[in-house]
């Protein structure tokens, strides 16, 4: 298979997918079914899951209503926060993850 961006050249053995975007910024959900599209076309029938991150944030610009995408293409979607505090200043050798999810038919 012939593939043209070397980027997706990548995405040929790929077995799964996580599209994310930021709920703080409108442009990167706008650009789920561009990605969309760009891996079904690359890695035809995978398991695709749609993240948007940064929901502990008061000042949204995609509201879980708007959030539709998912329907259409029958993703399972998650809305989560995650929070990266790193235990010894200057160094990511000691990484603790937090975060929250929420299903975005429940907010």
């Amino acid at each position: 298979m012939y593939v043209v961006n070397y980027n997706k050249l990548m995405w040929l053995s790929g077995q799964c997918a996580v599209i994310m975007f930021d709920v703080t910024a409108r442009i990167t959900y706008k650009n789920v079914p561009n990605w969309h599209r760009d891996l079904v076309r690359v890695c035809e029938n995978i398991p695709i899951v749609l993240c948007g991150n940064k929901c502990d944030v008061k000042d949204r610009k995609v509201k879980a209503k708007s959030i539709v995408f998912h329907r259409k293409k029958n993703l399972q979607v998650l809305l989560m926060c995650t929070v990266i505090i790193c235990i010894q200043p200057n160094s990511f050798r000691h990484v603790n993850i937090i975060g929250s999810t929420w299903d975005v038919d429940s907010v």
